[in-house]
């Protein structure tokens, strides 16, 4: 359960017997709302103090881990109960708001590894995760967004398997959009490095042992084999592979 519904939880339970920290709840006032106008329609009967009683009681149990007979009486079993699912919450509030991991923050939560790598392969195509830019960036059309945790996306159809806890709130990258370039221009190599060259080899040399284990876009190969040829080329060959051991890799990944 979430933080937020067990604070929504034990704030419904407080608000049936006007809580007050210290005092026993079968102390404290349990009165039921005045009666609605005449004029109103006719309501349901108000909940006697032993009906509220049983809902607080169930709620302990399924929500909190009570093992309370429910039987509307609030004895010291009931009361110890519901003490400590007012500290557990408290605990759980205050460990989330330090350690910055709000759920409804999807950058604060700590990535995994799985994750972590799908990041850096994705961001060979242009696409980041921080910083993000702000929604006025969005909406003037600056930045493409998308959500990698929804499979319906693009880049969710391949990555938001690695991402199953972002599925309500979202797990977003942005892409910089750039002015479309004149169609006779000519295309520009991209800048090679000896990292963009251990990546794309090694990324398709995984991919070909195990597509399962090292999934990749369509687009994300295109742009490998692409890298993979620059890198192939002599002059670059002698200067990014042979001290890395990746000729054998290259060779086997090099479009036929």
């Amino acid at each position: 359960m979430t933080t937020i519904l067990i604070n929504e939880e034990l704030g419904r339970i407080k608000n049936l017997f006007n809580y007050e920290r210290g005092r026993v709840i079968s102390e404290q006032d349990t009165a039921a709302p005045a009666a609605a106008p005449a004029a109103a329609p006719a309501a349901a009967p108000a909940a006697t103090v032993e009906d509220l009683i049983k809902q607080v009681q169930t709620i302990l149990n399924t929500k909190y881990g009570a093992k309370l007979t429910v039987d509307g009486k609030w004895g010291n079993l009931t009361q110890t109960s519901f003490e400590t699912a007012l500290k557990t919450a408290a605990a759980t509030s205050g460990a989330s708001e330090i350690s910055g991991e709000a759920e409804t923050s999807g950058a604060t939560v700590p990535l995994d590894r799985n994750q972590t790598q799908v990041l850096k392969m994705i961001k060979d195509l242009g696409w980041i995760h921080e910083p993000a830019p702000t929604d006025v960036e969005v909406d003037a059309g600056l930045f493409e967004k998308m959500n990698l945790a929804d499979p319906i996306s693009e880049l969710g159809k391949t990555y938001s398997k690695y991402f199953p806890k972002f599925t309500t709130t979202g797990f977003f990258v942005y892409k910089p959009k750039t002015a479309a370039q004149p169609a006779a221009q000519a295309a520009v190599k991209p800048v090679i490095t000896t990292e963009s060259c251990r990546t794309a080899i090694e990324g398709l040399y995984n991919n070909k042992l195990s597509p399962r284990t090292y999934p990749l876009s369509p687009e994300l190969i295109t742009q490998y084999n692409d890298t993979v040829l620059t890198c192939a080329e002599p002059a670059n060959k002698s200067k990014f592979l042979l001290r890395f051991g990746l000729e054998k890799k290259l060779q086997a990944v090099l479009p036929k």
